[in-house]
């Protein structure tokens, strides 16, 4: 009964970024009115901006407090660790909830935390990409930061929300299992960091001569013109023809 009566109903979602879908005038989005975006507001602690000044490449790797990285299975531990290993160009930030564990301490370009600056990391220009679990406040982060990002959905909306950064190209996703294959995580990761830009392709670059110049259509076009005014043409004639010919019966 409240829901229904209310004057306006506030929703966590940015309209532009989610799929379409109908709505009401009194429903108002406010999504991303809790994320800083200001850079004043947005100072990194000494120890993060140390980190992120050594390579020119970071990442981020966070699977939000619900998903504790630290109870991940071994194998995909070892396995986002062999892809660090394998780049040792790029910087690593982890959040890793047991900073006493020493599975990284031979991987000098790798870092883990149990608590990041994830907003002021997000917003620092140095950050090259975000590998992230999906969940709704660090999509929206990322959509404000403009940060792109390989996505590991692991429960609830996060599939949803993997997918509507994906259709807008800001996001590569990868099944959970995938994290069982260091390969796959590798090229994901590559293909966002020194990949090609598909957006900034222009696509007359892949048309034949005849589609780049529209003659397709305009043959199409000129068709359909000549058609009509042939039939047309045909029918004004034996119209006229009739007119005549009754004219000429009359007469005589």
């Amino acid at each position: 009964e409240v829901l229904p009566e209310a004057s306006y109903i506030f929703t966590n979602h940015i309209p532009l970024m989610d799929f379409p879908a109908p709505t009401f005038d009194k429903i108002i989005p406010i999504g991303g009115i809790s994320v800083k975006t200001q850079r004043k507001s947005l100072q990194l602690p000494e120890k993060w901006d140390k980190f992120l000044g050594i390579r020119k490449k970071n990442v981020l790797i966070s699977f939000g407090s619900n998903a504790r990285s630290a109870d991940m299975p071994e194998e995909f531990k070892k396995n986002i660790l062999r892809v660090a290993e394998s780049m040792p160009e790029v910087t690593f930030i982890w959040k890793y909830e047991n900073e006493k564990d020493t599975l990284a301490d031979h991987l000098k370009n790798v870092y883990l935390g149990d608590w990041l600056p994830q907003n002021e990391l997000l917003g620092d220009p140095r950050l090259s990409l975000f590998v992230t679990h999906g969940g709704l406040a660090s999509v929206t982060e990322l959509a404000l930061m403009g940060k792109p990002a390989v996505m590991v959905p692991l429960f609830a909306d996060q599939a949803r929300n993997a997918m509507m950064l994906k259709r807008h190209g800001g996001a590569q996703v990868l099944h959970k299992t995938d994290l069982g294959d260091s390969k796959v995580i590798k090229k994901a990761i590559e293909e966002v960091l020194f990949g090609q830009l598909p957006s900034m392709d222009p696509y007359g670059r892949h048309q034949s001569y005849f589609e780049y110049y529209l003659l397709d259509i305009i043959s199409i076009a000129l068709l359909i013109i000549l058609t009509v005014s042939y039939i047309s043409f045909r029918i004004l004639r034996c119209i006229f023809g009739l007119c005549f010919r009754s004219k000429k019966v009359k007469h005589e």
